[in-house]
């Protein structure tokens, strides 16, 4: 092969390379579906809609979810639909990072306002998806097809397998946006829901003899907490936590063992408040973001929780990169301390506000 013809074919590697690399994005240019969620039904018959809804169904992999990461809601260039189109066979569709679930929430808006069957169809394969991929326990793993790694243990964390059976409630309970079902699939949307509310039930954690919360991420066969990163490792967060416990608040008729998983949860909640600090910004121009985020005590400051509890002692757990535990929160290393969340007002309105109304509404003391 000449010389010529090698630089020509790096060159088109590399630039296939960069064209991919566009298409993923930071998160402050993610497609907002929070927002376009809301809209009204006029928004979904317009043609901004549609165009984020031909994107979705382009984005789509064969296997019939999506991949994470990935603004939709722009306008593609010629060469970068030639990219998607190319990529449909990637193994890289995922429930992580509020994906899938929300392109069938959007599909099924602009199915209900535009009836066009190739809305349906990626409706259709999208939720096919979603029941292919639950373990026959009943929990979801981060990514299906499978991958290595802690990306097949079933998955709380960021809300992922929350945000799959919310959807599925929907679609049970026959909200507006899903009236078109069709009755196989309601049946199974019924099977799928019940099995993930029975692994939620199953893997809420024992602590000293008390029920406690749940772990972000759980193996898929023994059904034991499990690491994720190496800074996530096997415990009980205070953050999922708090989501698992609205979904079952969501629950028209819940079960005794459902009622009282949320107590449980809750109260050990009330027992792990971290209590006379407050997270402070100080600025800092020699740091890369341009301030230092600490823990300093005051007792006038808010109910705080940590986003990881020591699964026997049931202590705030701090856990750098590498695996390395650090006994206070300001020990983090400066990137991990500023770049993720490991510790916030998880519970403070689930425990002052939502699950006394709830307690309330099913006249539980």
């Amino acid at each position: 092969m000449s010389k010529h013809i090698l630089l020509l074919t790096f060159l088109f590697f590399a630039l296939n390379i960069l064209a991919q690399e566009t298409l993923k994005t930071g998160s402050e240019e993610r497609t907002n579906w929070g927002t376009l969620l809301s809209k009204s039904s006029n928004f979904y018959q317009q043609e901004e809609a549609k165009h984020i809804a031909d994107n979705i169904v382009l984005f789509q992999r064969k296997s019939g979810g999506w991949p994470k990461n990935i603004n939709m809601a722009r306008e593609l260039t010629q060469n970068e639909v030639r990219i998607v189109t190319n990529n449909k066979t990637n193994k890289d569709a995922t429930i992580d990072n509020s994906t899938t679930y929300t392109q069938l929430r959007f599909l099924a808006k602009i199915y209900k306002a535009t009836p066009k069957k190739k809305y349906l169809r990626s409706f259709n394969k999208g939720f096919d998806y979603l029941m292919e991929a639950q373990y026959p326990n009943g929990g979801w793993p981060q990514f299906y097809p499978l991958r290595e790694g802690y990306y097949s243990h079933i998955t709380f964390n960021d809300d992922a397998m929350t945000g799959v059976m919310y959807l599925l409630h929907d679609i049970v309970q026959q909200t507006p946006d899903f009236s078109f079902i069709d009755k196989t699939r309601l049946k199974q949307a019924k099977v799928a829901e019940q099995k993930g509310l029975n692994i939620i039930l199953t893997t809420q954690i024992d602590l000293n003899g008390q029920k406690a919360g749940w772990c972000a991420q759980y193996d898929e066969e023994t059904l034991e907490p499990a690491d994720a990163r190496s800074y996530e490792l096997a415990s009980i967060s205070g953050k999922e936590t708090v989501t698992i416990i609205y979904y079952l608040m969501s629950l028209t008729n819940p079960s005794q063992k459902v009622k009282t998983a949320i107590a449980n949860a809750c109260q050990w909640l009330e027992d792990a408040k971290i209590e006379g600090y407050k997270l402070v910004y100080i600025p800092d121009s020699n740091a890369a973001e341009n301030y230092n985020r600490i823990l300093k005590k005051d007792k006038n400051g808010p109910d705080l929780w940590a986003r990881f509890y020591n699964l026997k002692t049931g202590k705030p757990l701090y856990v750098d990169r590498g695996r390395k535990i650090c006994n206070r929160y300001n020990e983090i290393s400066y990137e991990r301390r500023n770049n993720y969340v490991y510790i916030e007002q998880f519970a403070h309105k689930l425990l002052t506000e939502d699950f006394p109304q709830w307690k309330k509404k099913h006249g539980i003391e």
